[in-house]
Parts: C-alpha cells; structure tokens; sequence
C-alpha cells in the first residue's frame, strides 16, 4: 500500500472541514505530473503551507483514494459541487485561473477522488517520526504510510470498541464536548536597568466589547491552525506594532464567569524589555496603547488555620500622559514552605481594567521582580 503527501490549498482544506465533507475531489491541474503506482485504498495525505515549524509543512490530514479521472471543468462541477472545495462554481474557477501558469483553465484537470476524509485538530511534522520534507518541494512526495500515521498510533491495538486508529478517527465527533475558546494575553512589563526594577506594563485600551474603552493586555483569540506563541506574537504585533520580542508563558487562567461572551480559557505570556527600548503604536482593534508605570502595595495579610496565607494587594497602574489610572484589587493565595506552594491570584475589584488582567499583571509583575532579584 502506498501513501503520498500532496501539497495542498488551505483555504480549500478549511472548506471542506468546516463543510464536514467526508468524500472529496482533489483536483489537480491537467499538466501536473502523473501519479503512479497509486491504487485504490492508498492513502493521500494533506500537506499544508500555511503551518508554521521553522519552514516544515504540516499534515493536517488525509484521504483514501478511489480513482482517478480526467474531468473538464463543467464536468467536474456537475459531477462534485461543494466535494471540489468551493462554495460555487464561479469561486472554483477563479482558484483555477489564479494557480494556472497561463492564467487559463485548462480543457482538462485531473481529479483525485477520496472518501473516508479526516481533518487533524493539529498539524503533524514527519520530522518528528524521521521523515523530512524538502522545503523545495512543490508537488507531493511518496510515503511510507506506516510512518506517516506513526505519530498516533501509540501501541497499534484496538480500542475497547474494537476500532482502530483510522476507524475511531472516522466516527470521531469533535463536537461531542462544549469547546471553549481559546485566547492568548501577551504582558509585556519594562525594568530599569541600573535599578534593576520593573516599573513598566503595557497596555491597550479596547475598542470593542467587552470592556469597552477600559484598558487591556494585548491579546486575542488563537486562530484554529496556529500555536499559542505565534497567537501571542501575532496580537501583539496587530495591537501595539511590536514584534520579535523574546517571552516566555506565564499561567492559563480558566475561572469559567472571566468572560461574559462564552467560556474563554486565556494563556498569558510575559516579556521583559528595558525601558525607552519599544514604541508602541495602537493598531486593530485597539483604540489606543501605552505604558503605565506599576505600583504594588500589600494591604493586608492573614495566616489561615490550615497553614495558608492570604494577602490583598492594591494594583495602581498610570500613564499620565494619557491622564489615565486604573485601581484594582487582588487577593493572592499561598501554602508557605510546602513543595507546591499553589499560589493564585484572583481579582476582587477593578476600575479602568478589563477582565481579570489585574491579577495577570500582578502575578507577572512579582514573578519578574523575583526573577531581577535572582540575577548576580
């Protein structure tokens, strides 16, 4: 049995996930080169350009192949419809054009046709199993279908229902479970360096509900085929035109009511920049986006019975140039001396600060004090 990764449009793959289209026809140009040694029940794999692992494609998902046919345009349409990745005919054929040398469709294109479709939540990276994609590739490569699903086919046995891997993944219903959304916040704090203090967190006022017009951490929602890094990297560029930054994760905070349009889980990053170093400049949907100065002040601390501390903290955050200061307070938990001291940081009240990126800032803010404190 033999496999083939294909190089593939993303926008057609999208289509037909989001379509939930189980039989496909993969088209392909009529100059392409011919296939061989493809038989019935092989398997073609998607490769997708729009992954990102260094330069490395990504699968994203396959096929098992029926036959091939050499169909004309109107001919295709008539006989797959939506099955060919475009909503009409008019779209199919302007995706024709734009990928045709001559800027023409050409009188035939061969067709590849699939059933038993399955779209990967994620992309797979072969080099990951040792098999490696030269990026000059343009077409498809040959593959050892064995490696190819390697990555997920842990012991190879058979689940309690008696399905294997690729059975279980065409009865799989990725919307069995309420999914919530996922969404990156990006904290980047500015220290002095003769001082070796934080004094800095930048922020952006929302030009959008929730929140509206309160100031925010930059962030957004993570898009279906991106990492959390690049998510976070990404918002921070359309937000503030700041880019190339080095950070590292901080916490997720998943306290369901911490959003009021659906379940949204957050995963902060922070950064540490000297100060004077970035400029910032609003952008997206943010109306506006600058830097406050950080002042943290204890306001009160009790010692529980069962060992725990619990201290309020005051957060003022101010940026005078844009007359602007926010209060909150956060209360911070902790189990002194153990192993796991499980420290959190939850919001009680804020002004002027959206959301619960009072104790993001917080949490952050300490965690980085701590970490200048360390440096020899």
């Amino acid at each position: 049995m033999s496999a083939i990764a294909y190089i593939t449009n993303q926008e057609m793959i999208e289509f037909h996930r989001l379509n939930g289209n189980k039989t496909i026809n993969f088209w392909r140009l009529g100059n392409t080169k011919k296939i061989s040694f493809f038989k019935k029940g092989d398997l073609l794999f998607f490769l997708s350009k729009g992954t990102e692992k260094g330069k490395e494609k990504g699968i994203v998902g396959y096929g098992v192949f029926q036959k091939s046919m050499d169909l004309n345009i109107h001919q295709m349409w008539n006989q797959y419809k939506e099955q060919n990745g475009y909503a009409t005919k008019e779209k199919l054929m302007e995706e024709i054009i734009r990928i045709s040398k001559n800027n023409k469709i050409p009188k035939v294109l061969n067709c590849l046709y699939l059933k038993n479709v399955v779209f990967f939540q994620a992309p797979v990276y072969l080099s990951e199993i040792g098999v490696y994609i030269s990026n000059k590739m343009e077409s498809y490569m040959y593959l050892d279908k064995e490696k190819a699903v390697k990555a997920f086919m842990g012991t190879g046995e058979k689940n309690a229902a008696g399905e294997d891997l690729v059975t279980f993944l065409e009865k799989y219903d990725p919307h069995k479970y309420q999914n919530p959304c996922n969404t990156v916040d990006m904290a980047v704090f500015a220290y002095n360096e003769s001082e070796k203090k934080v004094t800095k967190v930048l922020l952006i006022q929302r030009g959008n509900h929730p929140s509206i017009g309160w100031w925010a951490l930059p962030g957004g929602f993570v898009e279906y085929r991106e990492n959390l890094e690049t998510a976070a990297a990404r918002e921070l560029q359309e937000e503030t035109g700041i880019e190339h930054l080095n950070f590292e994760q901080l916490k997720t905070y998943g306290a369901y009511d911490r959003d009021p349009r659906t379940r949204i889980i957050t995963t902060a990053y922070i950064a540490l920049v000297p100060e004077g170093l970035l400029h910032e400049k609003a952008g997206d949907d943010a109306k506006n986006a600058g830097w406050f100065t950080i002042k943290d002040t204890e306001i009160s601390r009790k010692n529980n019975a069962d060992g725990t501390v619990c201290a309020t903290h005051r957060l003022c955050l101010e940026n005078k140039e844009l007359a602007v200061r926010t209060e909150s307070q956060v209360r911070v938990e902790w189990s002194p001396g153990a192993v796991l001291e499980n420290k959190t940081y939850t919001m009680e009240h804020t002004t002027l600060l959206a959301s619960d990126h009072s104790a993001v800032i917080l949490e952050g803010y300490e965690y980085l004090v701590k970490r200048l404190a360390d440096r020899p």
